[in-house]
This record gives structure tokens, sequence and C-alpha cells, in this order.
């Protein structure tokens, strides 16, 4: 009854009591009669093992290995109950022989108890976590509980019939199981560490692009208000303008200077909303006045050709992602290459029923960068793996290329169907 207690755990489909009955006392028969046959005891644990986690796997519709590692547990409560019980009372009676204790029925009804309440602690513990167990962590734990259940047997036969030649090579292949076992939890330590170390990374990319997302929002507002203020101060000048043709009939040359300074400095201050890109999209509109002012800070000749009327259904913070990661690559490249040199040229349009993205940027790369341009190595390239996933969010797909100094991306999305 504990072993169906405990195979209940990874259980798929309960079954009726009465099947566990069934299935106890074919247990209590199988072990009976392996008792009394003349084999080794490890030959009749294996076999046990393997035939029970069989049918336990038929009648309850778990996998192979959350059968055979549930059946491990239930053996390694009923050894170590059996180590506990022989190992106290060694020590409580020290001349006490397996004959003392082996049809003793107090030591029965406490042993079971005690198994029983080891089952319930094993139970309660795999509840919490041991439904969320991937399989090579069933396998390491089968591992280990196969190495314990080994020792904890020579311990016993230690105890009860002295140091035999079973005893030594039960626990020559327990110590060889734990070594076997601490090896694959160094790996899967040192895996996860990797794995967690990534995903930490992504998760900190991941931020990096919803801040930048919320910074384009807000530059998107602020656009929109000196925008709704563009054709004001295009009045202030003509009226600037005026004036300064009567300051002209006046001859005051010095505040006909002062007037003209101020013109000037107004004009230069709204000719970047006079230039003002059009894509057909609002954020990209603002993403690319962003870097348009970047490039302008690093002397890089900026030129684009852009019609993204066609891209409404790609979500904001994927085209904050493909655009702001890749033109913050370029932009970065630039800085390496002479001032002479540096150019950024942006192209989008839709062609086939696809959106063809394709940037050019000077650059000058080393081989190891020109090998990752190919395959990218451990934590390097998030900015472009950003990039590729959203792309094939979509359904689409990217391409990088560097020949002659120049570094070329480009990205084809399939449109959307609306």
């Amino acid at each position: 009854m504990i072993g169906a207690y405990l195979f209940r755990t990874y259980a798929t489909k309960l079954i009726p009591w009465k099947k566990d009955v069934l299935w106890v006392c074919f247990f209590v028969l199988l072990a009976e009669t392996l008792t009394f046959s003349p084999i080794s005891s490890i030959i009749k644990i294996v076999v046990e093992l393997f035939l029970c986690a069989f049918i336990i796997c038929r009648l309850y519709k778990i996998s192979m290995p959350k059968g055979l590692l549930s059946m491990l547990f239930f053996i390694f409560s009923g050894v170590f109950t059996e180590m506990i019980l022989t190992t106290g009372l060694g020590f409580l009676f020290s001349d006490l022989t397996n004959s003392d204790i082996a049809w003793q029925a107090e030591y029965y009804l406490i042993y079971h108890i005690l198994m029983l309440l080891i089952a319930v602690v094993i139970k309660k513990t795999l509840v919490k976590i041991g439904k969320n167990f991937t399989k090579r962590e069933d396998l390491l734990f089968s591992i280990l509980l196969a190495a314990l259940i080994f020792i904890f047997m020579s311990s016993v036969n230690s105890l009860l019939y002295g140091r035999d030649i079973i005893t030594q090579i039960s626990q020559t292949v327990g110590i060889i199981i734990l070594l076997a076992a601490l090896f694959l939890l160094i790996y899967f330590v040192h895996d996860s560490a990797r794995i967690r170390l990534i995903q930490q990374k992504e998760e900190q990319q991941l931020q990096k692009l919803q801040a930048q997302y919320q910074y384009y929002e807000e530059r998107l507002k602020d656009e929109q208000r000196v925008r709704e203020i563009y054709h004001d101060m295009k009045n202030h000048l003509l009226v600037l303008q005026a004036q300064l043709k009567e300051i002209g009939h006046t001859g005051d040359k010095e505040k006909k200077q002062e007037t003209e300074e101020m013109i000037a400095k107004l004009q230069n201050q709204i000719s970047d909303y006079e230039d003002y890109v059009q894509t057909g999209n609002t954020i990209l509109d603002v993403i690319l006045r962003d870097k348009y002012r970047k490039a302008k800070e690093e002397i890089i000749d900026f030129h684009t050709e852009i019609d993204f009327s066609k891209g409404d259904f790609i979500d904001a913070l994927d085209i904050s992602t493909i655009f702001g990661n890749a033109l913050d690559n370029a932009i970065e490249a630039c800085e390496k290459v002479s001032e002479e040199e540096r150019f950024i040229t942006m192209k989008a349009r839709e062609k086939n029923h696809f959106l063809v993205i394709h940037i050019e940027n000077s650059a000058i790369l080393e081989e190891e960068e020109k090998k990752t341009t190919k395959e990218d190595t451990f934590l390097h390239g998030f900015g472009l793996k950003n990039i590729q996933r959203a792309a094939e969010k979509y359904g689409g797909q990217y391409k990088r290329n560097y020949q002659n100094g120049v570094y070329m991306l480009s990205i084809l999305i399939p449109i959307a169907e609306k």
C-alpha cells in the first residue's frame, strides 16, 4: 500500500484503489518469490525494479523514467528504513543477530510505520517539486537513489551478516555510481549556471528594449508638441523678416544684425522639422530622428529611403528592436572609421508582399569579429539575436555580410494579410 501511495505521485490517470490492491498483491507475491529464490539479492532488486517499473508505467499511465524513479523511491524508503532500524538496534543490542530480529512482529510493525512516515515525507516533497523535474534531473535522481540503495543495502548486510563478498561488491558498485552521479551533477550545475547567465543577459536586454521603447514613446509626444508649434514659429519668422525690412529703411545696423542672428537661429532650429522623415510609421519616424541626431554628432553621412506604411502589423516594440539595434550597431561601427569614410544607408520598402529592410554602413572588422558574422559565440551579439527573434516572430529572416569595408544587414519579413 505504501508503494501504491508513492506511485500515485506521477500518475496522469488516477485508478480505483481496487486496482492498487491488485498491484500490491502482485508486488508482494513477486517479492516473496524472489526472497526464497537462491539468487543474489542485487539481482533480485534489479529484476523487481525494472519489472515493477514497467507495470507501474502501464497501470498509472506515466513515462518509463518517472515509473523507474517512483519505484526507486519506494525501494529507497524500504532500504533506508531497514538501515535505520538495524543500525539503531545494533547500537542498543550489540550481540543482536539476524535470527533474533528476522521474524519478530514488533520489528515489522515498527518497520512499516517508519517506512510509511518516510514515504509521506517523500510524497510531499515530490508533490512540491518532483513533477517539474526534467528528464535529465530524473536521470540524476535515479542514479543517486540507486547508489544510495546499494550503499544502504551493503551497510545492512554488514550489520546482519558480516562483511562478505556480496557486501564488498555492493559497496564498490555504490561508490562507482555515486562518483558518476557527482560528475553528472557538476556538469548539470555548470550547464544550469550557463543557462541562467544567458537568461539574465536576455532579461537585461529585454528591459533595455522596453526602456528604449518607452523613451521613443516619450520622444514621439515631444515631437508632436514641437510640430504643433512649428507653424507658429514660421509666423514669428515672417514677422521678424518684416521688422528687418523696416530696420533696413531706418538704417539701424546694430539692430539689423541682431535681428538677422535671431532669424538665422530660429531657421536653424526648425530646419530639422522641415526635413522631417515621413516613413509611414510614427514610432519609426521618432527612432530615425533620434539616430539622425546621433549620426550628426559623430559626423556620419546618414541617408534613408524608407516607406514603412505596410509595416503596421509589426508591434512598436519589435520595430524599436529591429531598427534601434541595427542603427546603434551601425553608428558604433562607424565610430571606428575615419570621419571622411563614415556613412550609413538604410532602405526599407514593400516588394512582392515582403517588407525588405537593407542597411549598409562603413566598418572595420578584425578577424575575430568577422567570425561572429557567421556564428555568434557565447554572450556575443545579443543585439543581433534580438533582431533575429523579432524578425522570426513574423516569419521573417535576416542575413549579414561584410565586404570591402562595408557591413550589410538585410531583413525580409512577409507582410501579414489583414
